[in-house]
């Protein structure tokens, strides 16, 4: 990463230090990741959301914040110009609902 790749950085907020301080006495215990999951009944073309996401993280820098720290100093946030949004297309329509179940926890981007 190059510094031509922030476009801002700012201190961390008491909430985010706390995170980070649970995160490093505690790290891969996922305490503070939440995702959800759904079923889409219509057609969806992927392409077409995958498209839609990327303009919404273009224009909210918030979903293109990176959190670093050293261990010594003050952790910082980072605001990225531009990040990869890592989407995983995947199709589960010709499984069971109890595979495409399993499946969800084994996705991983």
């Amino acid at each position: 990463m190059h510094d031509s790749d922030i476009e801002d950085g700012y201190p961390l907020t008491p909430l985010q230090e706390g995170m980070l301080f649970d995160h490093a006495f505690a790290p891969g215990s996922g305490g503070n990741i939440v995702q959800i999951a759904g079923v889409l009944r219509e057609h969806l073309d992927p392409d077409l959301l995958e498209k839609a996401w990327r303009a919404v993280i273009d224009r909210n820098p918030v979903l293109r914040t990176s959190f670093h720290w050293s261990g010594d100093g003050a952790p910082v946030q980072r605001v990225h110009r531009s990040v990869d949004a890592g989407i995983l297309h995947c199709d589960w329509s010709m499984k069971s609902p109890a595979e495409g179940r399993g499946q969800i926890g084994r996705a991983h981007v």
